[in-house]
């Protein structure tokens, strides 16, 4: 069995005074490796926008010790795949003790140099190269889903207001401000229909968990990455789902689920999770779950989207709730793209 051993996150926001090295520096300085006999790296755009590749080397020199490293990029999923390959590791026999890193740097740079790099995700041969941005691409989502049930685009709305409710009293969180539906409608349109409140911001930020054989009252029970043979929005015969997380979940056992963290970077993204992971009926997802606490500290959205962090922060967060709130059974649900790629992982309580 894997457990988790310790956790750490920076806040998430415009940080300005940290650059990529200083965003590592903290989170290693928070976390206990003397044991720890390898690490894994969750970052996208370290080489794209920091100009910073060989992050082992960088991680390695931190620590102040000969380590293997591995960096995982996987788009906003990085995080999360890097947690499964570290709990494969582990459960091969290759360590004892594994830390897992998510780490980015972005708002030094323009919004349109940030645009570019993330849509780097995307298909470049569909997507990419004719100039499509990822809020677009998750607007065709959102239209596809409001035609398909027959839905105003204010359902949109309640989610984003839940979410900066929740991020309100999170002191890492990046945003600190409850809004209403009047302030989304009121927003800038971004990309028809979503309004700048439905997105996710750019951020930075920095999270860290240790995995141990070592048993813990946390054990990481199960651990799941699909990437789908779907990648550009066009080749989907279906918009409003996103067939390989729905292959994904159909691993896990979700029955007794009292805790999820969800990939809302933008809020169509949350809408369409819980329906995916079964957790909301198709056409609801907009609504507040009542058997499942969701994205408790405001998601991607309110709480801040530092992208390859991203996966490795909802661990931290499950974590640190799960052990106050004595919840028995959490998911992380970490998306890379348009559902082009999941991570999910599974935590029990012990």
């Amino acid at each position: 069995m894997i457990y988790i051993k310790d956790t750490y996150a920076t806040k998430t926001g415009e940080l300005w005074d940290c650059g990529l090295s200083d965003l590592l520096k903290e989170v290693i300085a928070n976390i206990d490796t003397s044991q720890v006999d390898a690490v894994y790296v969750g970052n996208m755009l370290g080489g794209v926008l920091n100009e910073q590749l060989n992050l082992g080397a960088k991680v390695a020199t931190i620590i102040g010790r000969n380590l293997p490293v591995v960096r995982v990029e996987a788009a906003c999923a990085s995080g999360g795949v890097a947690v499964n390959q570290a709990w494969q590791a582990l459960k091969a026999g290759f360590y004892s003790n594994v830390l897992v890193i998510g780490v980015e740097k972005m708002t030094d740079f323009s919004n349109e140099e940030v645009a570019r790099a993330l849509a780097m995700a995307a298909d470049n041969t569909t997507e990419f190269n004719n100039g499509v941005t990822f809020p677009a691409l998750h607007a065709l989502v959102a239209q596809a889903y409001l035609n398909k049930y027959n839905l105003a685009p204010a359902v949109l709305d309640a989610v984003s207001v839940r979410s900066h409710q929740k991020a309100f009293a999170d002191d890492k969180a990046q945003f600190h401000k409850k809004i209403t539906e009047d302030d989304v409608r009121a927003s800038a349109m971004v990309t028809s229909p979503l309004k700048l409140y439905h997105c996710s911001p750019i951020s930075d930020g920095a999270a860290a968990i240790v995995l141990s054989t070592e048993q813990t009252d946390l054990e990481l029970a199960a651990s799941v990455t699909l990437a789908s043979r779907e990648f550009a929005l066009a080749d989907r015969s279906d918009l409003t789902s996103f067939a390989v997380v729905q292959e994904a979940v159909a691993k896990l056992d979700l029955s007794e689920l009292e805790i999820v963290e969800v990939h809302d970077c933008f809020v169509i993204a949350e809408i369409i999770a819980l329906e995916d992971l079964g957790i909301m009926r198709k056409g609801q997802g907009w609504q507040e779950p009542e058997h499942v606490k969701v994205n408790v500290r405001g998601g991607l959205k309110a709480g801040g989207h530092a992208i390859g962090a991203t996966g490795v922060k909802q661990m931290v967060t499950l974590a640190e709730e799960m052990r106050t709130h004595q919840y028995q059974l959490g998911l992380a649900h970490n998306v890379g793209g348009v559902g082009a790629q999941v991570a999910l992982n599974l935590i029990k309580k012990r």
